[in-house]
């Protein structure tokens, strides 16, 4: 499982999602009822006034000679004396379509206007969790629209890039694998159906237009207004909201085409636990409650940009007969650039990941021959099986096979040293008594986590319990610290050892660490064989600190990376 420090991913989430062919047969008799509702918001295209030189080559001649008294009469241009008529014929215009809300004689806004917009603002806020959650999981949004596009490339480029299927190729380095799966990737990409690309660049472009109505102003537009709703004199002027208008105008305006039912459908799986939706009833009855929310948002637009002709309202307001909104870029555009980099970083990271637990496994080999016998783990720790990561498994498992087992070899000989040793320098006595203390103790400090972590002990109750995993979660990572304490004081420990074993049997002048003055006589009869179980000694605390510290290295990386290791056995 692709199990990031932060919780699942991307992948994870959508590899939950019910199966397309069930999603399918639940949609194709709920689609039905959508048809009505996805037609464009804008219905007729607003004509827009011919060029003032056009205006003018065209009047007749009443018309040329009443121009031509104005110009001498209001000292205006041609060109503003037209513009002023054009103006006039769109007030007109609009005070038809729309007088209950404005007067476009005087400029201003009336209460039903605000009406209006507070209406449409209840209509959005009811569908605010399908909009927040197009607007925040984008990256998702485009792969579940892949999976619903292309649904067989989709699949193989997920389980080409998988964990699992990465740690099949054991013939293959961490560089080789990125190098092969980013080839297969482009491969892949170019196989995408023209058609596909096409309708998931549209469908996401529609839902961002949606996300960006949603996110009007509707509260600094309504402030905007004095008066107020119970008294129904309500009234703001026109350049007080200009440019709220021109923009709720220009957002209006790009859902010019049909809308595509992919957006609506996948905005609404989107927001849903995807866990709770484990039978085609449940999607079903989900799916049914957040479509109709949306037809109705839809359908509040719809009539809203009916009554309100927004385009011409915007060019009164701004004195322009000629303005229309920018032209409507397709935001869904990136879908590609989205879609190719989340794969090339979950390349990256799957491949990373392949690599670091190999490299773990050759350590958990390592440690098995250092020790001279199988690892031993700590019981009660997590080990992924259930949702719950450590990040310092592999530290906890060196730590439980050194005390289960080199430990226990080594104590008589150290021992011997303890009593029976004769330093030259005070200081490496002082510093043989604490190390050697801090030894004995080892497995009481690990076996003390292990009780701990035990489903009766105090922190195993909750990691192995059927409290939200969060909080379980929490447990897990003061597991974490408490493994990075106790092994980080053990290493400090064996370094120590090694140092004071190293100076005895192979001091050299002016070393830290000298060696003893009975070097010959110590053990007695047995003083040979007791210097060579000391060189075995030293030699195996030497190789288990290299370990040990590759181990934390290792498990450095990947959490610097925000990933976890499976446990190697």
């Amino acid at each position: 499982m692709a199990q990031t420090k932060a919780g699942n991913s991307v992948f994870d989430r959508l590899a939950r999602s019910i199966s397309r062919e069930e999603r399918e047969s639940v949609l194709a008799s709920i689609r039905q009822s959508l048809e009505q509702d996805l037609a464009p918001l804008v219905s007729e295209e607003i004509d827009t006034p011919p060029p003032l030189e056009e205006q003018i080559k065209s009047l007749g001649l009443w018309g040329k000679i009443k121009l031509f008294f104005l110009q001498i009469f209001t000292s205006e241009t041609r060109e503003a004396i037209i513009t002023g008529w054009v103006l006039a014929g769109l007030r007109q215009q609009v005070q038809k379509i729309a007088g209950d809300a404005l007067d476009a004689r005087r400029g201003i806004f009336l209460g039903g206007f605000a009406d209006s917009l507070e209406a449409l603002q209840l209509t959005l806020h009811r569908a605010t969790p399908y909009l927040d959650a197009a607007a925040t999981r984008r990256e998702e949004l485009v792969f579940h629209l892949a999976a619903d596009q292309f649904p067989v490339i989709n699949g193989k480029l997920l389980k080409r890039t998988s964990e699992e299927y990465l740690s099949q190729q054991e013939e293959q380095n961490e560089r080789t694998l990125k190098h092969d799966l980013t080839r297969y990737l482009e491969d892949r990409i170019a196989d995408i159906p023209s058609k596909s690309s096409a309708r998931i660049r549209r469908a996401l472009s529609q839902a961002d237009d949606l996300v960006r109505i949603g996110s009007f102003p509707f509260h600094s537009v309504l402030g905007s207004f004095s008066g107020s709703a119970e008294t129904g004199d309500r009234q703001c002027p026109f350049d007080y909201i200009t440019h709220s208008i021109e923009r709720l105008a220009s957002d209006v305006s790009s859902l010019s085409d049909p809308l595509e039912p992919l957006a609506l459908e996948n905005m609404v799986l989107l927001s849903c636990d995807q866990i709770a939706l484990d039978t085609p009833e449940a999607l079903q009855k989900e799916l049914e409650a957040g479509l109709a929310i949306l037809a109705t948002v839809i359908r509040g637009l719809r009539e809203f940009a009916d009554h309100y002709p927004l385009v011409l309202l915007v060019r009164l307001i701004r004195e322009d007969p000629w303005w229309n909104p920018p032209d409507a870029e397709y935001s869904g555009n990136d879908w590609l650039s989205i879609y190719r980099g989340k794969l090339e970083e979950r390349i990256r990271r799957e491949t990373l990941r392949v690599s670091l637990h190999r490299q773990v496994q050759d350590q958990v080999l390592l440690l098995e021959e250092v020790v001279d016998d199988r690892v031993t783990r700590i019981k009660g720790l997590p080990d992924g099986s259930d949702g719950l990561f450590l990040g310092h498994w592999h530290l906890a498992l060196a730590g439980q096979t050194f005390a289960s087992s080199l430990w226990r070899n080594t104590m008589s000989p150290l021992r011997q040293i303890l009593n029976g040793a004769d330093f030259y320098k005070s200081s490496n006595r002082a510093q043989f008594n604490d190390t050697f203390n801090e030894y004995e103790k080892i497995p009481d400090d690990l076996a003390g986590l292990e009780a701990l972590v035990m489903p009766g002990g105090d922190w195993g109750q909750v990691l192995h319990s059927d409290e939200p995993l969060s909080r379980r979660r929490e447990m897990a990572d003061r597991v974490d610290r408490e493994i990075e304490m106790i092994i980080t004081s053990l290493q400090t420990t064996l370094e120590m050892m090694k140092n004071l074993l190293g100076g005895i049997l192979y001091s050299r002048p002016g070393s830290s660490y000298d060696t003893i003055a009975n070097y010959g006589q110590i053990g007695g009869r047995r003083n040979a064989e007791l210097i060579d179980e000391l060189k075995e000694i030293h030699s195996a605390l030497q190789r288990l600190v290299g370990v040990i510290g590759e181990i934390g290295a290792l498990e450095k990386r990947a959490s610097e990376n925000d990933m976890f290791l499976r446990p190697a056995l």
